[in-house]
């Protein structure tokens, strides 16, 4: 599939009312990756919590910079 029929595909999907299901994903993702790492820090902070930090900040800014591409991506 060309870039062409891919655009005209997305159009053809969103007139059809199902561009909410794009934003349902993203927006599922998200809350499960951030409750994940919020796990991950609870369950890790009395070994080592400073290591565990700085991982959940630098994963949630991959996850930002992520989600901000698809954004932008979508306009």
């Amino acid at each position: 599939m060309n870039g062409s029929n891919w655009i005209q595909q997305e159009i053809l999907t969103a007139s059809d009312g199902n561009a909410g299901d794009f934003w349902t994903f993203w927006f599922k993702f998200l809350l499960i990756s951030q409750l994940l790492l919020g796990m991950m820090k609870q369950f890790y902070f009395s070994s080592d919590g400073q290591i565990v930090t700085i991982l959940v900040k630098s994963v949630n800014l991959y996850i930002f910079i992520l989600y901000c591409l698809v954004l932008l991506m979508q306009m």
